[in-house]
């Protein structure tokens, strides 16, 4: 019997996501597919709980899901808490376990494909969703010297900064007491 995996986003038509994780189950010769679970958000509650059927081993999540996926979760990994978003979710036994990838794939890119040092650096993030916090507090785990978030609406963008100075991470204390630079790009009305 065939299990699946998922990715849960709306909208996800245009994924090309099961293309390229199909090829490489089927590359791994596993007994594994691949879908799409276009999810609006008065059916998010129920496609989570899917995930506990038996077929069933996780789901990668996408926009606008990564935060609202939180308290569907039995447990958060502690890098996921921190960043405020999900974008894995595993199914272990009945239990939905909560990961984020996204501030490890940025950083193993950045060092790797881009041979770049964050460290000491100003650095500007253009969003202010689940992607952009992990990312920003990749950075300032790699010690930027500050961020500059730059968002259509400020409130969003706001809210990326308080939410992020909250839990600004130990070793960083100083970084923490610094306020990032909230630029707001007027592309809404």
């Amino acid at each position: 019997m065939s299990r699946h995996v998922s990715l849960i986003g709306y909208p996800i038509k245009h994924s090309i996501s099961p293309y390229f994780q199909q090829a490489a189950l089927d590359y791994y010769q596993l007994d594994i597919i691949y879908e799409l679970w276009e999810t609006t958000p008065e059916m998010l509650v129920p496609t989570v709980a899917k995930i506990k059927e038996h077929k069933n081993l996780g789901a990668n999540v996408t926009v606008p899901y990564k935060e609202a996926v939180l308290p569907l979760l039995d447990e958060v990994d502690e890098l996921a808490s921190l960043i405020g978003a999900v974008n894995t979710i595993v199914k272990k036994g009945d239990r939905l376990l909560g990961f984020n990838s996204d501030a490890y794939g940025f950083i193993e890119a950045l060092d790797k494909e881009g041979h770049f040092n964050s460290e000491g650096k100003r650095v500007v993030i253009l969003g202010a969703g689940g992607v952009a916090r992990a990312v920003g507090f990749a950075l300032v785990q790699k010690k930027a010297n500050s961020l500059v978030i730059i968002n259509r609406t400020f409130r969003r963008a706001q809210y990326w900064q308080t939410a992020w100075q909250a839990t600004a991470p130990t070793p960083h204390q100083a970084w923490r007491q610094q306020k990032p630079r909230l630029l707001l790009y007027h592309g809404e009305a």
